[in-house]
């Protein structure tokens, strides 16, 4: 099993990194690092770019993780690109995704 990391540094919009557009991944997984709750909008994007909201607005607590499972976030990586921004000014938000 392997996975893939990403750290979110700031409030800008941050594209995720997948190495490989045919890999299924079963897991994603969104740590709040910092010592307060961080808001993120987690969202896709295709090429005219109309924006698709997987999460909007929501709030995670310091110290908590949110687990997305395989049906919740996977999507065609072809067509479309997945981005996450968050309200912290420091990002405050660790990502590991898991095959």
């Amino acid at each position: 099993m392997s996975y893939i990391t990403q750290t979110i540094a700031d409030t800008n919009e941050t594209a995720i990194t997948f190495p490989s557009s045919g890999v299924k991944y079963k897991s994603f997984i969104l740590t709040n690092t910092v010592s307060v709750t961080v808001t993120l909008d987690l969202y896709i994007k295709d090429s005219t770019p109309t924006t698709y909201y997987l999460l909007k607005n929501t709030e995670i607590p310091s110290g908590v993780s949110l687990k997305l499972e395989e049906d919740e976030f996977n999507f065609d990586r072809l067509n479309y690109t997945l981005y996450i921004n968050t309200d912290n000014s420091s990002g405050g938000i660790d990502i590991l995704i898991r095959r």
